[in-house]
């Protein structure tokens, strides 16, 4: 595996982590490039570089790298990446826990990234599940963790940041399985979620109302404004929106 320096200085860390993202990017750009082969061993070296949930000056540049990293993974070896979707997952997630703004932001943005790498096989995976009635599945395991932190007072601070996640989740579950007419991804696998969103937005004490309102947004863009109206409670009326 190749090994990461920790710097000592928090600043010179996330100066190298940031560079390393810069790096990673490049890679996305031109699968030819001679650290392809190496991006197992990289993905695995950020991975044993995770900060703790309270060094707020690495934390954000750690997410993200690793994030892209995962995406880079994906796109030059798709064969190979699924097995660490999850694990990358969880390790952004954790920080959405955190105390402080800015890393909450930068998890929300990590875990964007990552939700781009739900292949069409782990999605048909999650579908089956659905179809099972279990939750074996990957995507399956994250909506169940989404849906579970809406209702956690644990993340009672992290609502935004938890909505936004609600979006990506939305955009990357858009999979219609190549036919037109099939519900997509996202109706199949979070009617739960947006039903909670929902309801969350109708309590007079909610705070992130506007947040609410640009996730039910890219709801309605996704699974379109009747398959919607079908997930919302009874009670959000038109001149409660």
């Amino acid at each position: 595996m190749i090994p990461l320096p920790w710097l000592g200085n928090p600043y010179l860390s996330r100066f190298a982590f940031s560079t390393l993202s810069v790096l990673l990017t490049a890679i996305s750009d031109d699968d030819e490039t001679a650290l392809t082969a190496q991006l197992p061993d990289i993905t695995s070296a950020i991975h044993s570089a995770c900060p703790p949930r309270s060094d707020t000056t690495v934390s954000p540049a750690w997410a993200l790298v690793l994030a892209k990293a995962l995406v880079s993974y994906k796109e030059t070896l798709p064969g190979e990446f699924e097995s660490e979707l999850p694990r990358a997952w969880k390790s952004v997630w954790d920080f959405l826990e955190s105390t402080d703004r800015d890393t909450r932001k930068s998890a929300a943005e990590a875990l964007d990234l990552i939700s781009t790498c739900f292949s069409s096989s782990l999605i048909e995976k999650a579908l089956s599940d659905a179809r099972q009635g279990t939750d074996n599945s990957v995507v399956m395991k994250i909506v169940a963790q989404i849906q579970k932190a809406l209702d956690s007072l644990t993340f009672a601070s992290s609502i935004p940041e938890l909505l936004s996640v609600v979006s990506s989740l939305v955009r990357a579950l858009r999979y219609r399985g190549g036919v037109v007419t099939n519900p997509t991804a996202a109706e199949v696998l979070m009617p739960d979620v947006v039903k909670k969103i929902g309801t969350l937005r109708t309590q007079k004490n909610f705070e992130y109302k506007e947040d609410a309102d640009k996730t039910l947004g890219v709801v309605m863009g996704a699974i379109g404004p009747e398959a919607l109206l079908e997930f919302l409670p009874l009670n959000l009326e038109p001149s409660d929106r």
